[in-house]
């Protein structure tokens, strides 16, 4: 294996809104498992594990769990000629997850039922270029779900609300898509504009809830990932039938339930790393 495989989980308990990052790695012979809970007490685990590992049972250190996804909707933000500009392929097996089971981390129970969250599959040949992303399927409004990935000036933007959707993941709307400023360690401001759709996602966090990692890529170049399970958001989504006619405006917040990650292919001097090589 010339690249390396990740498969995460990430999502909220209901009850706490306490976030949760889950991943299997692996890259050439060697596995490892991620673990991280983020709220009023914090995780940051990583270990070797072996190769048939998954972030849906699992355990390490001070944290285990057993959980089922229940509900699917199957998602690929890049479209396949735009790969080569990512240097990945990306596969969310549910955007719109809800995770069943149980977490014991940092001497606490979570009892899951119905946890909203996601889970993706990323297949990469190295980490030559940042990205970032944005998930989020627990609003206080029901039936909406939000996700983004950007690097470069390539953006993949994509909501639902019901069943209405949002499709910015075109090859037209990769290219197109607007970022109104860069990923930070204070949040990410995105917008998209069609014929007869406009969204403006506003993402907030702050930045002694991030956790930094340092990635290893396959030829040795390193990356420094930042993410946090409990940013907010607040989403403004606009729809029309037609050209011309009126618009139709509704707005999403989400507070604390908001998965976001921006990555540097350098360390950054005002976040610390929690995990590195």
């Amino acid at each position: 294996m010339s690249g390396y495989e990740v498969e995460y989980v990430t999502l909220n308990d209901p009850v706490t809104r306490h976030g949760f990052w889950i991943r299997r790695t692996r890259q050439g012979s060697e596995s490892y498992l991620w673990f991280f809970l983020f709220g009023n007490e914090r995780l940051a685990l990583r270990e070797p594990c072996k190769q048939g590992g998954s972030p849906l049972r699992g355990s390490l250190g001070k944290a285990e769990w057993n959980l089922a996804l229940n509900s699917s909707v199957p998602h690929r933000p890049i479209p396949a000629m735009l790969r080569p500009f990512i240097g990945a392929r990306v596969e969310s097996v549910s955007l719109d997850g809800r995770f069943y089971g149980v977490i014991r981390a940092a001497g606490r129970h979570y009892d899951l039922k119905g946890a909203p969250g996601c889970m993706t599959r990323v297949l990469g040949k190295g980490y030559h270029r940042p990205w970032a992303w944005v998930h989020c399927n627990f609003f206080e409004e029901e039936g909406i779900v939000f996700e983004a990935l950007a690097s470069g000036r390539l953006a993949s933007i994509w909501a639902r609300h019901g069943q209405i959707t949002w499709p910015f993941h075109s090859i037209v709307s990769v290219w197109r898509s607007a970022m109104s400023w860069g990923p930070g360690p204070r949040g990410w401001t995105l917008s998209r504009t069609g014929w007869t759709r406009r969204l403006v996602a506003e993402v907030t966090c702050r930045p002694e809830d991030l956790v930094g990692v340092e990635y290893v890529g396959p030829r040795g170049e390193r990356a420094y990932c930042y993410n946090t399970e409990v940013a907010s958001m607040r989403l403004v989504l606009r729809r029309r039938a037609v050209p011309g006619s009126p618009w139709q405006t509704e707005v999403a917040e989400s507070r604390g339930t908001t998965h976001y990650e921006f990555s540097s292919l350098r360390k950054r001097e005002d976040l610390p790393l929690s995990l590195s090589f």
